[in-house]
């Protein structure tokens, strides 16, 4: 029992990380790394909600805290990866537009 809640604790450490480590990139206007991670966060946020139901019955006296825990990564953490994944491809591709008119101007 201790060891399958330690197990999903690890797995939603890395979730978060991944998460925290997408928001630095963002705010360092590295959009492709940020598309790249948050995309990575969303298939870990999935492995720790399939992690959970998988273990079913073998939480134990830790399940209400591990599902706890699920739910606010798959409503909470997954949401907000969402929004940061379009907002970092928005911003790569306007990036991209930018450089591209600056080519034309330098071009000219």
């Amino acid at each position: 029992m201790k060891h399958t809640a330690n197990e999903f604790k690890e797995l939603s450490l890395d979730a978060l990380i991944a998460y925290y480590v997408t928001l630095h990139y963002i705010s360092q206007k590295k959009f492709l790394e940020a598309i790249h991670l948050s995309k990575h966060t969303l298939a870990q946020v999935e492995n720790c909600v399939d992690f959970v139901q998988r273990s079913g019955n073998t939480l134990g006296s830790y399940a209400a805290e591990v599902k706890e825990e699920s739910k606010y990564l798959e409503t909470q953490i997954a949401s907000d990866c969402k929004k940061l994944l379009i907002k970092a491809h928005a911003s790569h591709l306007m990036a991209e537009v930018e450089a591209e008119k600056n080519e034309r101007k330098t071009a000219i």
